[in-house]
């Protein structure tokens, strides 16, 4: 995650938060996240997950929970 700061950092992206949450973690720890989120980055045009697949899943059914949009470009899929 270092690296891509540094690299985002040298073509100018500008990373306005950063946060960590376990795969494992429960419903409402996946919520706050989301509501951190949400809080901090009102008008974010871009997030980007860097997670497996089960951090991806809860943070999905969060989205859902709260009524959030989730939208993927196709090669996005590995």
């Amino acid at each position: 995650m270092e690296a891509f700061k540094d690299m985002a950092a040298k073509e100018g992206i500008c990373i306005a938060h950063s946060g960590k949450i376990w795969s494992n973690a429960g419903e409402q720890s996946f919520d706050r996240l989301l509501e951190r989120l949400r809080a901090h980055l009102p008008k974010a045009r871009v997030v980007a997950c860097f997670c497996e697949g089960m951090t991806v899943r809860n943070i999905l059914m969060a989205m859902r929970r709260q009524g959030l949009r989730w939208f993927q470009s196709g090669g996005a899929v590995t």
